[in-house]
């Protein structure tokens, strides 16, 4: 699965400490096999697989604080997404961050919450948020006329970077400007950059032989879907062992046999006049 934020108090928590070590197990499944928003579609014959037999009821769900029903094979981690996004209530979360809006497209599916329309904000209201975007649209600018080699977030990148892989990376004049564009799409670019990284270490593409790098991440799309989730490790390829058949011994042809259909075909008789 993706890297994910890991909350490391919840071992300090009453309703946690509460739950038996089955419960515990079925914690720890639900947040790393949860989609980018918290919903988890159950199937009970895998939780009966993985959990070695033991079967896994409703009850267990519902003991887990966080977790409720959408219906019978569908549960939602209510305060997963907002944990993961590092905001306080989904009216936080940002349509316009690529992070986001894949989380925001869950929560509408499955009617948990609904991003306002633009037509249903008040005059006074409305031109407050058109003077934001302008200067928002400034600072947008002020990202995009920055030196692509040269600019701070270009920077952070490559330090972040060596931190997880341990070198710098060689990037490409078009990795560069793609720096650039995120910084002027994303306001919360820092803090996405190290999780970005983070969750690259964890893809590797062994069935064709590939372990992604900079240069992938920064392909057209490919840093919003690792943020969002879309990549996870994928088992490398293994060809079916090639079994050898052994004859058994009275199947065997005995030396003279083989002396015998030697000397039919000539090969014998070329061996012993030559």
């Amino acid at each position: 699965m993706t890297n994910r934020l890991h909350d490391t108090e919840i071992w300090t928590k009453d309703w946690f400490i509460d739950l038996n070590v089955k419960q515990k197990l079925l914690v720890k499944f639900l947040f790393d096999n949860c989609d980018c928003a918290g919903f988890y579609k159950i199937s009970w014959n895998l939780l009966k697989f993985y959990f070695s037999g033991e079967t896994i009821t409703k009850d267990d769900f519902l003991k887990i604080k966080q977790v409720r029903f959408i219906d019978d094979d569908l549960v939602f981690v209510e305060d997963f997404a907002l944990f993961q996004c590092k905001v306080k209530s989904f009216d936080k979360l940002n349509p316009n961050n690529n992070a986001h809006k894949g989380v925001l497209k869950l929560l509408e599916k499955y009617g948990i919450f609904k991003a306002p329309s633009e037509g249903l904000v008040s005059p006074t209201l409305g031109a407050q948020e058109k003077e934001k975007e302008k200067e928002e649209y400034k600072d947008i600018n002020k990202v995009k006329k920055l030196d692509p080699y040269i600019n701070p977030i270009k920077s952070f990148f490559l330090d972040e970077y060596k931190k997880v892989f341990g070198n710098v990376p060689m990037l490409s004049n078009s990795d560069c400007n793609r720096i650039v564009e995120l910084a002027a799409d994303n306001q919360n670019i820092k803090e996405l950059i190290p999780i970005a990284i983070a969750r690259l270490k964890c893809i590797n593409f062994g069935d064709i032989g590939f372990k992604p790098t900079a240069n992938w991440l920064l392909k057209e799309n490919n840093f919003e879907r690792v943020i969002n989730g879309e990549f996870g490790k994928k088992t490398p390829y293994k060809p079916p062992e090639r079994k050898t058949e052994t004859l058994p011994d009275d199947e065997r042809a005995t030396p003279e046999e083989i002396r015998q259909i030697s000397e039919k075909y000539s090969f014998y008789k070329h061996i012993k006049t030559g």
